[in-house]
């Protein structure tokens, strides 16, 4: 994870705010405790904020409406949403708000640290996913089977991640929203919470990366994730 990001975590339960401001500081991160949305806007130091890490049920305005201020003034920061919620509604709101990364209570610190470090990855890109360069390959998935190929190289997946090749194959530009995305997982995956899908993507973009060289799954911002593979299925 990246050295000395600067975190604001909004949480009205002491208990909990405390918890996470403390595991964040020792994983060498400045940071700061608040406990409502006022308090956001009278901290002196709310500038290049790198991280803001919200609950949903806040006193005096909701978490939700905070995230959607703190996405319009910082565009570029990494948005979390903690909350008991688990409604399917609840995560299109969140992301409609430009919420990053939904984590549902009970959380252990190591969580936010974890989904931190899993939204970095997914916004700037890292050499290994080698993001630079796109995928050219024709691959040809085989739902019987479960396996993908291309040319000599084939490989073993699983249920999961046959439906959510074929759903990528026949969206539009074969790009899908992460709603649409945990729409796929509902009819073959028991655990279908936002950090299991992003589980779920990166063991598929690590499997696709075995078999074609280049980023076969981006995220494309304000679009959701991308197929950039052409996939013939059988």
């Amino acid at each position: 994870m990246a050295a000395e990001l600067k975190i604001v975590v909004v949480e009205d339960h002491e208990g909990l705010n405390a918890l996470l401001c403390r595991a964040l500081r020792q994983a060498g991160h400045e940071v700061w405790g608040l406990a409502n949305a006022e308090e956001v806007s009278e901290l002196p130091a709310l500038i290049d904020v790198d991280v803001f890490v919200v609950d949903w049920n806040l006193p005096t305005e909701s978490g939700l409406a905070l995230a959607e201020r703190l996405r319009h003034r910082f565009p570029g920061a990494i948005l979390l949403m903690v909350t008991a919620r688990s409604g399917t509604d609840d995560l299109l709101d969140a992301y409609a708000a430009g919420v990053d990364l939904f984590l549902s209570k009970p959380i252990k610190a190591q969580d936010v640290l974890r989904g931190i470090e899993v939204v970095i990855s997914r916004k700037r890109g890292q050499p290994s996913e080698r993001a630079d360069r796109p995928c050219t390959d024709k691959l040809l998935l085989d739902r019987q089977r479960l396996q993908l190929s291309a040319g000599s190289k084939a490989i073993d997946i699983t249920l999961t991640e046959a439906s959510l090749l074929a759903a990528f194959s026949a969206a539009s530009e074969q790009t899908l929203e992460p709603w649409q995305l945990l729409q796929v997982m509902s009819g073959t995956d028991m655990d279908i919470t936002p950090r299991a899908l992003e589980v779920r993507l990166s063991r598929l973009r690590k499997k696709l990366a075995t078999v074609t060289p280049g980023n076969a799954l981006p995220f494309i911002k304000g679009r959701g994730y991308r197929l950039t593979c052409e996939v013939d299925v059988a």
